[in-house]
């Protein structure tokens, strides 16, 4: 009910019938007949109040949906044909995204590494981690059936995640930093040596430690 008010048609109708109850308040109050006998001053007062009225009820709906939960904005999602990926670059985001799965880096769900490929290609990215990371990050733009928070939960981005010194048992707190992007992920401690051998040519994953908190610091990242 609430999100058909805030729409123009709901709107439309909540003045329609404000007008016609303040026809019939408005009426009774003033004790006016409608038969045409020509009082002026009461015909401009009535029609003042019939309006007021109207004017006075839809501000207070106003005011009330205000107060109401606010429907998130519609995502935008691509319009037009996707350029395709090539061979090559399928490969290699097969390979990264093979690597992160098996490490860990995706929960609750494993992504198709295929959702990576629509933003890589219409942005004409390179292929590496963050790449990957940040197309599957935004493959609801592009497939608006998918969701990516059913993959992301193991990943934290600008900040260290609470607990890191005391990780779950066989995990390790890895992370990625390229420029100013940086991303934390919970990961297999023997899968680490795989995501260096997988992505040999891109930014490497690093196990965090203690000696890298001060540099984390002078770049305002902190664990929270």
């Amino acid at each position: 009910m609430i999100a058909w008010l805030r729409r123009p048609a709901g709107r439309w109708a909540f003045r329609l019938l404000a007008l016609a109850i303040s026809f019939v308040v408005v009426t009774r109050g003033l004790g006016m007949a409608l038969d045409g006998d020509g009082h002026a001053f009461l015909v401009a007062m009535f029609l003042i109040a019939w309006l007021g009225f109207a004017y006075v009820a839809d501000a207070f709906l106003a005011v009330a949906l205000s107060f109401g939960p606010v429907p998130a904005p519609a995502r935008a999602h691509y319009r037009g044909e996707i350029p395709p990926l090539s061979q090559a670059r399928q490969a290699q985001v097969r390979k990264l995204h093979k690597a992160m799965a098996e490490a860990g880096v995706f929960a609750p769900e494993v992504p198709a590494a295929e959702l990576a490929f629509a933003s890589l290609a219409a942005n004409k990215q390179r292929v590496d981690w963050v790449s990957v990371i940040g197309a599957l990050g935004e493959a609801d733009y592009y497939h608006p059936e998918c969701d990516p928070a059913r993959w992301s939960a193991n990943m934290v981005w600008d900040h260290i995640p609470a607990g890191w010194e005391n990780p779950p048992e066989g995990k390790l707190l890895a992370y990625l930093w390229e420029d100013e992007e940086i991303i934390f992920s919970w990961i297999a401690v023997s899968s680490l040596e795989e995501l260096g051998k997988a992505g040999a040519k891109a930014t490497p994953w690093y196990a965090i430690d203690k000696d890298m908190l001060p540099i984390f610091a002078e770049a305002g990242i902190f664990p929270r």
